[in-house]
């Protein structure tokens, strides 16, 4: 509501170029119930500069203002973040100058000839309250709006549809992507399992709501990050549905606590391999020994056979051992700054007979810089090594083709081994770094432990995507050289 007695009067600006004009609102202005200050400017430049004082209430101008008119008054007002409401003053009968005032944002409007106290005392009071109103939505806004770009997690608005309309800062960092750089993006395209996109389709169709769904999602560089998925279904004022939806990163908590298992788990099994090749060792060893006893003792040859297979046996055995402490042994490193590419052509150079003989080809994608990481090169190229055959044993078929490649992320460098292959069982991906799990006919199952051994020891991190019948894709992160 405008000023009474004992507060402040309303302040009000009347532009006109007409004097008498101006005396006639003036004393209508006087016989209203509150107190009014009025301010006469007669020219354009004139109320220009009044309303760059920013101490007016209302404004109340004729539309013709000599060769401008309000709406140009308004729209520079407009420039120096004015909120002050407009009252235009317009001829009789002239509906179209009274449209496009309010469509330009006039509060109201007033014909000069129908005027009065009454009429004049409505259009303050509402102009002035439509301000106060509009003033607390645009703080509301604002506050709104701070919260929105400031939340650690990612805040993003959907249509009825799932179409996401609007997303925060922290979506456009955490996804590398955004939406208003072009294209019809779903809530459903943010999760990569058949079941979570039919889950979400469900929510959207029926208006549900769901909270702290586990999401895997990619980003468009291939990374690989998991979220905690809540959205809730809202209706606005016209009855139109939309879906608030937040997305809270524990990538790197997951990936601690996946690391804290594997070291653990191969902590565990390194304790227990340990006190086994102990306890086989002694009785190996007796049996080693007996064994050459035997063979000074025995005078028939033919029996002879049997102790060399005894003997190669418990070689072999012994071999076995070795080769498992070997892999679960802690990796000593001599760290030193290498291009990436050193790892590439020296595990390449390992296999490239049997890249021949299987007719695969290979392709390596660089970026034009150098990409620099602080390797044991000879380990490192061990461990590539390993992941390079796995990947050429996967492919079974004339057409193989395995790509290495390296890039720059925002915290980390990239780099990719994608095959062509076979592909790995869903129920395999979470066995793949365990001692002795392997799905080949004649492996042993370490190749992937040493693998990790040496990444671990290197703080490098590995993760897997895979699908049958379609291939693999090993994603190695590795700090960023200084």
């Amino acid at each position: 509501m405008p000023a009474t007695n004992d507060v402040m009067p309303v302040q009000v600006l009347i532009v006109d170029d007409d004097e008498d004009d101006y005396m006639i609102i003036k004393d209508m202005l006087q016989a209203i119930s509150y107190p009014v200050v009025t301010t006469w400017a007669y020219s354009y430049n004139d109320a220009l500069a009044h309303v760059k004082s920013g101490k007016f209430d209302v404004f109340i101008v004729d539309f013709r203002l000599g060769g401008k008119t309000g709406l140009d008054l308004m729209s520079d007002a407009a420039q120096f973040h004015s909120d002050t409401p407009f009252i235009f003053l317009t001829g009789a009968g002239n509906a179209k100058i009274d449209a496009m005032a309010m469509k330009a944002g006039a509060t109201d409007y007033l014909v000069k000839g129908e005027m009065n106290e009454e009429k004049l005392d409505r259009s303050i009071r509402y102009a002035i309250e439509r301000s106060k109103v509009i003033a607390a939505l645009r703080l509301s806004e604002t506050k709104y709006r701070t919260v929105f770009e400031n939340s650690k997690d990612a805040i993003f608005i959907a249509d009825s549809s799932g179409v996401i309309l609007q997303t925060n800062t922290v979506f456009r960092e955490m996804l590398g992507f955004s939406v208003e750089e072009g294209g019809s993006f779903s809530i459903a395209d943010l999760v990569t399992t058949d079941h979570q996109k039919a889950l979400l389709n469900d929510i959207i169709t029926h208006c549900k709501e769901i909270k702290d769904l586990e999401t895997e999602f990619v980003l468009p560089d291939g990374v690989i990050k998991i979220g905690l998925l809540s959205i809730s279904c809202s209706t606005n004022e016209k009855g139109d549905r939309f879906f608030q939806c937040f997305l809270h990163d524990i990538t790197e908590l997951r990936k601690s606590e996946r690391n804290l298992f594997q070291a653990e788990k191969l902590a565990a099994v390194g304790r227990l391999v340990r006190t086994l090749a102990h306890e086989v060792r002694n009785p190996l060893n007796n049996i080693n020994l007996s064994i050459d006893q035997m063979v000074e003792l025995i005078t028939d040859e033919s029996l002879l056979t049997y102790t060399e297979i005894v003997s190669r046996n418990s070689g072999y055995i012994n071999s076995l051992i070795t080769e498992l402490l070997h892999s679960l042994r802690h990796t000593e490193i001599n760290i030193q700054r290498r291009p990436v590419h050193d790892i590439f052509y020296a595990a390449m150079a390992k296999v490239k007979d049997r890249l021949d003989l299987k007719g695969i080809q290979i392709k390596v994608a660089l970026p034009p810089e150098d990409l620099y990481v602080n390797i044991d090169l000879d380990k490192m190229t061990s461990a590539f090594l390993n992941l390079l055959t796995n990947a050429i044993e996967a492919i079974d078929h004339d057409n193989g083709i395995i790509t290495l490649s390296a890039e720059r992320g925002k915290d980390a460098i990239l780099v990719k081994i994608q095959d062509n292959g076979m592909g790995i069982p869903a129920e395999s991906l979470g066995r793949l770094f365990e001692p002795y799990y392997t799905t080949k006919r004649n492996g042993m199952g370490l190749g992937m432990v040493a693998t990790l051994n040496i990444l671990q020891a290197h703080n490098a991190t590995i993760e897997v995507r895979s699908e049958e019948k379609k291939g693999t894709l090993f994603t190695i992160l590795f700090s960023i050289a200084a």
